[in-house]
């Protein structure tokens, strides 16, 4: 998979920067955000380095639509959804 090293989610990604993970299958991981907006508020990262939104593959989109899906049905159904103590 296409990565860039100067990108922050790639180096997520590959476990260069730390991260908590919710979810991880072949073309997505998922991981609380450092900063939430809100109570549960997660991102969902393409594994592969897309540079704009426009240049997303329809596979990777497809794997975010999949996986965003699954982390809202399990927030739905969880109130401890939350950031971790540092």
């Amino acid at each position: 998979m296409k990565t860039d090293a100067d990108c922050i989610f790639c180096k997520i990604v590959v476990g260069q920067m730390p991260c908590f993970k919710l979810l991880e299958d072949d073309g997505t991981l998922a991981i609380m955000d450092i900063y939430p907006a809100n109570e549960g508020h997660c991102l969902v990262l393409s594994k592969e380095h897309f540079p704009t939104v426009t240049e997303r593959a329809k596979r990777a989109e497809a794997a975010i639509a999949a996986a965003t899906r699954t982390m809202s049905l399990a927030k739905a159904s969880s109130s401890t959804l939350t950031v971790p103590a540092h």
